[in-house]
């Protein structure tokens, strides 16, 4: 726990800090980077823009996580015995 609050607090920020400048670098790293803010950003503007159905599939995706490792469990406990 201590080292995923140390994650948020100082290593996250500082990569977001070199990733994300705008015209930073020029080279391979940047052609892998904006391919992947280019899926990036036009999904996080849909989620902005529409919240509540973005909130509504976080939630039925957790659900559903439940629902699997519920089901996962029971079978792999049956297959024990």
């Amino acid at each position: 726990m201590i080292g995923s609050m140390l994650m948020a607090l100082c290593i996250a920020p500082m990569l977001c800090a070199l990733w994300l400048r705008p015209e930073a670098r020029r080279g391979s790293h940047q052609s892998i980077i904006g391919f992947f803010k280019g899926l990036y950003v036009p999904v996080l503007k849909w989620a902005i823009r529409h919240r509540y159905i973005a909130l509504g599939i976080a939630l039925a995706l957790l659900v559903w996580t439940g629902v699997d490792f519920y089901v996962l469990g029971q079978r792999i406990r049956a297959d024990d015995r």
